[in-house]
């Protein structure tokens, strides 16, 4: 048998957004990691059981020689057929500093899902220890 080790952070900050015409999103859980080439950043409310109270966002940024660029941006709707919104565009500020894991972005994008678009302005401000 083999003994396998496992790193637990602890994340604290803030992830908020505005999304036209639904509640505020206040995340009440964070996740931060990076792998290779990007950093992944996602904030949930609610309980994914059952999803009908759960709403999620995700922000994959990559890091290249000409500094922080989105690859991918999401918003998961609550409700019990959940509709997955994606942007591919948007205006993005980044602050991160690796070396005291402090990350902080603020977007504004229009997402869309099929042919209905919402608005979403946000902000996270996290920082791992």
């Amino acid at each position: 048998m083999t003994a396998k080790s496992a790193v637990t952070n602890t994340i604290t900050g803030s992830f908020k957004a505005k999304i036209e015409k639904q509640p505020d999103f206040v995340a009440t859980r964070f996740t931060v990691f990076k792998d290779v080439e990007h950093f992944h950043f996602y904030g949930t409310e609610g309980d994914p059981h059952p999803l009908k109270n759960y709403r999620g966002i995700y922000i994959i940024v990559k890091k290249d020689v000409s500094g922080f660029k989105l690859t991918q941006f999401g918003y998961l709707d609550k409700g019990e057929n959940h509709k997955f919104y994606e942007a591919e565009d948007g205006t993005f500020t980044f602050n991160f500093d690796e070396t005291k894991r402090c990350y902080k972005m603020s977007f504004h994008v229009v997402a869309q899902y099929v042919i209905e678009k919402v608005d979403i302005l946000g902000s996270f401000d996290l920082e791992v220890s």
